[in-house]
């Protein structure tokens, strides 16, 4: 079995293979930004929001038990259990799509692989945080005035850009399919 994995994975074309390196460098660069906030920046407080760097942004510290924006936060360990299952099937099933989707270079709008590689990215960095700390670190906290967007990280970004890109992707590719069957 790991025989073949590996056989598969260096059978890989280029651009694929180097993009292994980019989703090794994004988590790191993810779980990296996660242990600096959990080391220099303050828990969210109810009378403050941790460290103002914009009048419109704020750095602060937060534990998300749920899905994005908290969604099934008040479920505990089964919901965790159930986050990282659902998180390794897609992740999974996006590297296999990845592998099967022709292209000879990486493009952000011309085919879907370096949005699918965001997106893994981010799966993969908040996977992390799920399996060692129960929960997603998230410290990046936009606002306008009182009313703040839920805090995210590195990775709910990378998750966030690759799908929009990938939407832009199939988009363009359904117009160009579009002209060319008229």
């Amino acid at each position: 079995m790991i025989k073949k994995l590996v056989t598969s994975v260096l059978n890989t074309p280029p651009h694929i293979r180097s993009g292994y390196w980019l989703i090794l460098l994004l988590v790191l660069a993810d779980q990296l930004s996660k242990y600096w906030a959990t080391q220099f920046v303050p828990p969210r407080a109810h009378d403050g929001f941790g460290i103002e760097i914009l009048p419109i942004f704020n750095l602060v510290l937060s534990e998300n038990y749920g899905a994005g924006f908290g969604f099934l936060a008040g479920y505990g360990g089964i919901a965790n259990l159930v986050f990282i299952g659902v998180t390794c099937i897609i992740t999974a099933f996006l590297l296999a799509m990845m592998l099967k989707t022709p292209s000879d270079r990486l493009s952000l709008t011309a085919n879907p692989v370096l949005p699918m590689m965001l997106v893994i990215s981010g799966a993969l960095g908040n996977l992390i945080d799920r399996i060692w700390r129960g929960a997603v670190i998230d410290f990046l906290d936009f606002h306008v005035a009182n009313y703040h967007w839920p805090a995210f990280n590195l990775a709910d970004s990378f998750i966030s850009v690759g799908a929009l890109l990938w939407l832009l992707c199939e988009w363009r590719n359904s117009r160009a399919n579009g002209k060319k069957a008229t």
